[in-house]
């Protein structure tokens, strides 16, 4: 009942975006913005494949964790997982939660057991937040120093978004060392929330915490390395944001698309109920292109074509999880033994 509900919010409030999307194309002009994407021309493919980068970094980042563990697993197994993820994480009201699900049942075969690929997943989604609000900062920084009379929401929004998310990260990072899962169980048991599924999975959640704990004290190299990994595919993403907006207009600067990629993550939490953002993020990048005096069309094209991208890569998310799947399927055909024992009753 309760999954039907997400399913029936989650195509409302996509509806909502698709209507806003409509809306801010319909108020900037449908023509003017084929006329955007055309000039894209044959730089549309290599602009494209930026994409491709940043995935590289963040498999980069999650096989250096898994390693450190003894998690001895080849990139591509992990490349597949991470766009499953990213595509699941789009797709379903779960989110990131659902994405790092998938990532953790792709790969539990392929490591050593289960809990320390889901200890890697923890460790490195916290990389990855640590990585957004590094790029965050650093964009604020150069966009109030280099951008005179910034929009106001942008000016506020911004600063209070960073001190909210710092806070958070440092917050989880301090309950990591000391216990987050085995935590959140006692507090669920004080409750009397879900009282057998807490009592049942005490142990692994301890389990967890102690795998987590160790990640982080076992090389801080390996930390910094990972860290690094997120901020290079961080910066790639503003570099696309650079090349779609210097093809439309050559005088899109550097210091503008640091601007709109750094309002990209807050924007995104603001409005995680919106899969994608859709409509909201269309609307930010245009009103904030007109605010700074510049054609809002561009941002709308920005926007798109990046829409663009992330449908590609959802796609062949959608079929390496359809291969996956298949390859369960004939793994269970193969070893009937495999199957869960209620198949047999």
């Amino acid at each position: 009942m309760k999954s039907v509900a997400f399913k029936v919010f989650r195509l409302l409030f996509l509806g909502i975006g698709l209507f806003l999307l409509w809306g801010v194309i319909q108020k900037i002009g449908p023509d003017a913005i084929l006329e955007q994407i055309k000039n894209l021309k044959f730089w549309l493919i290599p602009v494209l494949s930026i994409g491709f980068g940043w995935y590289v970094s963040y498999t980069l980042a999650w096989q250096k964790i898994l390693k450190m563990q003894g998690n001895d697993i080849p990139f591509w197994p992990l490349f597949r997982a991470k766009i499953s993820c990213d595509t699941v994480t789009t797709m379903t009201p779960a989110n990131f939660l659902g994405g790092d699900t998938m990532r953790i049942y792709q790969l539990r075969k392929a490591a050593l057991n289960v809990t320390s690929v889901a200890a890697s997943v923890v460790v490195d989604r916290t990389i990855n937040s640590i990585a957004i609000v590094s790029v965050i900062f650093i964009g604020s920084v150069v966009a109030f120093l280099a951008i005179p009379g910034l929009p106001k929401q942008v000016a506020i929004g911004i600063p209070l978004f960073l001190v909210v998310t710092i806070s958070m990260i440092v917050f989880f990072m301090l309950r990591q060392h000391k216990g987050l899962f085995g935590s959140i169980l006692r507090l669920a048991q004080k409750l009397h929330i879900a009282k057998r599924l807490c009592k049942k999975f005490k142990d692994k959640a301890e389990e967890l915490d102690q795998q987590v704990a160790s990640l982080y004290k076992k090389s801080h190299r390996t930390f910094w390395t990972a860290l690094g990994f997120h901020v290079v595919g961080r910066l790639l993403g503003i570099l696309e944001v650079y090349c779609i907006g210097l093809t439309i207009d050559p005088h899109f600067s550097m210091t503008v698309a640091l601007l709109l990629a750094t309002v990209a993550p807050v924007i995104n939490m603001a409005f995680t109920f919106i899969p994608g953002a859709l409509g909201i993020m269309e609307g930010a990048y245009s009103a904030i292109l007109y605010l700074l005096g510049m054609n809002p069309v561009i941002g709308l094209t920005i926007q798109i074509v990046k829409r663009i991208r992330a449908g590609i890569w959802m796609g062949l998310g959608v079929i390496f999880i359809s291969f996956f799947r298949h390859h369960q399927k004939a793994d269970l055909a193969a070893d009937p033994l495999r199957r869960p024992l209620r198949s047999f009753q």
